[in-house]
């Protein structure tokens, strides 16, 4: 599970998925994918990808622009955290 105070345990294999595919995706694209292609990407529903998105802006993580199509962007680097 996600912990608090911007710390993102790494045990849960599915929001390291998330983020790990918007961090690669972005980096190849240029800009972040769609909650859609999350969802394709991570064997997700929307609902789910939501859920972890909303896990990894609470913890510092992504931010997210409300009400914008690929609103997100990346805060930290799994690569700061030695992941």
């Amino acid at each position: 599970m996600i912990r608090g105070a911007g710390e993102m345990n790494m045990n849960n294999h599915i929001a390291h998925n998330v983020y790990k595919f918007i961090e690669g995706y972005t980096q190849q694209h240029g800009y972040p994918p769609t909650i859609r292609e999350i969802g394709v990407a991570c064997f997700l529903g929307p609902s789910s990808v939501l859920r972890y998105l909303d896990k990894l802006e609470a913890t510092g993580w992504i931010q997210r622009e409300p009400g914008r199509a690929r609103g997100m962007t990346l805060l930290k680097s799994n690569h700061q955290n030695g992941s």
